[in-house]
């Protein structure tokens, strides 16, 4: 059977039963890297130790977006509690299958209002003013700058296509 209809089947055991899941953690250790406890980590050794995981989840499909609210020591620790942690589909072998972290897209309240404050442009504010009629929160800039550099399928996809 080729990789492609492996690939699906086990997705369809993921959706249909639960079944064949991976956690991103024990794939990332499995590669050889080590995820070390954030409060071990001092400023100066956090930065790089995040880049090195973000690389790594992408090499395995895990990608994410909407991180320029938080610190590389808040992302870390998102990371390392629950992202890493929660059962998903991943299939390293496959660069097209691979999953997105919207860290601002899971609807709460809270994610809201981060979207309107650091992320919403002036068109998105006023439909969301002009449907809900609820006031908005103050804009700020972004205080972090991040999400741009982050890892993608696209360009993952573009490595393997000249290697």
């Amino acid at each position: 059977m080729d990789h492609e209809m492996n690939a699906l089947i086990r997705l369809d055991a993921w959706l249909e039963r639960g079944e064949g899941g991976s956690v991103p953690l024990d794939l990332l250790r499995q590669r050889g890297l080590e995820v070390a406890d954030p409060s071990t980590l001092n400023d100066a050794a956090l930065p790089p130790k995040l880049w090195e995981i973000l690389e790594a989840m992408s090499e395995s499909g895990l990608y994410l977006w909407g991180t320029d609210h938080m610190s590389d020591r808040e992302l870390y620790e998102l990371l390392e509690s629950r992202i890493l942690r929660a059962e998903t589909f991943l299939d390293p072998d496959d660069p097209w299958t691979g999953e997105t972290f919207d860290l601002i897209g899971g609807g709460s309240e809270a994610d809201q209002r981060i979207f309107l404050t650091y992320y919403a442009d002036d068109e998105e504010r006023q439909r969301w003013q002009t449907e809900f009629g609820e006031s908005l929160p103050s804009r700020e800039p972004r205080p972090f700058d991040r999400d741009r550099f982050l890892p993608t399928m696209e360009r993952r996809l573009a490595i393997l296509a000249k290697s």
